[in-house]
Formats: structure tokens, sequence, C-alpha cells
């Protein structure tokens, strides 16, 4: 009898033990055990955009557009480039303060634009920009700005010299060969004239 209630003590108690590690893991669990939100995949450097199964993160794909040379002259050829605009899409490329119109290029499969524009007499000395204008990756109407400065052309304005700096002044030689030069001329109408006389005389 006593047997049976020293057995019977003991496997209550190992029950209880049990049942207090179980608790004690399913507190230590706790949220660890929830499930985790799924990170958004963000992109890659060098990656194509937009990205065919739209994982990319809003605005990761903005168009983009640069240029050459940010100095240039009138009638200059620029080149111009573009990426992550919608692909074989149109897009335009402008030069503005006030819009001048400059040439469409076509963006390959990749939605990169690459092309050469002239840069117009028309677009006065000073702080401009070449814009390209098409649709974003997502289709949207979109708008790139880029910044640039016409400056002179190198030896415009001169005096016809090809300096640039006008014309020479002349020296003190130049114009004593040139007084000299008058005289000779006055000189010989003289003796061409005496020489009229006599002959009319003569005869």
């Amino acid at each position: 009898m006593m047997v049976s209630r020293v057995a019977a003590t003991t496997a209550a108690l190992a029950l209880s033990g049990l049942g207090v590690l179980g608790l004690q893991s399913a507190a230590s669990a706790g949220p660890a055990a929830a499930a985790k939100p799924k990170p958004t995949p963000s992109a890659s450097p060098g990656s194509n955009c937009p990205n065919p199964n739209g994982h990319y993160p809003p605005g990761q794909c903005k168009p983009k557009g640069n240029v050459g040379d940010d100095t240039v002259e009138h009638g200059q050829k620029e080149h111009v480039h573009g990426q992550d605009w919608q692909p074989n899409s149109n897009v335009k490329v402008y030069a503005q303060s006030t819009p001048i119109y400059l040439d469409t290029f076509r963006a390959d499969s990749a939605g990169v634009v690459d092309g050469d524009v002239v840069i117009p007499a028309s677009l006065s000395l000073g702080a401009h920009h070449i814009v390209f204008r098409g649709l974003a990756a997502n289709g949207k109407a979109a708008t790139v700005p880029v910044p640039i400065q016409v400056i002179a052309a190198t030896g415009a304005g001169g005096g016809g010299n090809g300096t640039g700096i006008g014309p020479l002044p002349r020296t003190g030689a130049e114009i004593a060969a040139v007084g000299l030069f008058g005289v000779v001329l006055v000189g010989a109408g003289g003796v061409a004239v005496a020489g009229g006389r006599r002959r009319r005389l003569a005869a």
C-alpha cells in the first residue's frame, strides 16, 4: 500500500515538471514564433528598370538624363543620354528656358536613350536646360531637366583678324610708308602733266 502511494506521488511530480517545462518553452518562444513579414526586394546595383515583376519599391526607377558637356557653344553637337524610360517609347529632347524642340529618340528595350543634338543659334547665352520628356517606366509622363551653360563661340565678335581681339593698331613705320607712297604718286602725276604741256607746245 505504501509502495503504491510513493509511486503515485512520484508520477504526479514527474507530470508536473513536464508541464512547467512546456509552459516555459512556449513563453520563451513568444513573438518570435509569429510569422515574420517578408522584406521588400530592392534593386541591386546595375539592375535594369523596370523590374518585370514589379518588385522594386516605388520611385526606385525614376527616369534619368545627362549630357556630354554642360558648357556648350552655338552650333555645337551635344550628346544626350537617358535611362529608366519606358522601353520602346519615344523621348523628346528640348533646349529651354523658352522650349526649343531639338529631336526625338526611341528608348531601347532596357529604357535607354542615346543620341546627338545641335545647340541652336537662337538659344541666348547663359544658363539653360536640356530637357527630356517622355514616359517613365510606370507609364506616367515624366520630365527630366539637365542644366547647361551656353557661351560665345571661340573667336566670335572680333574685328576680322581671326584673333577675337579686334583690329591691330597701325605702327609709325606703316604710316610713314603710306605717306611716302603718296608723295611718289603726286610726283609722278606732276611729271606726267609737265610732259603733256611740252608735247602740246611742240605741236
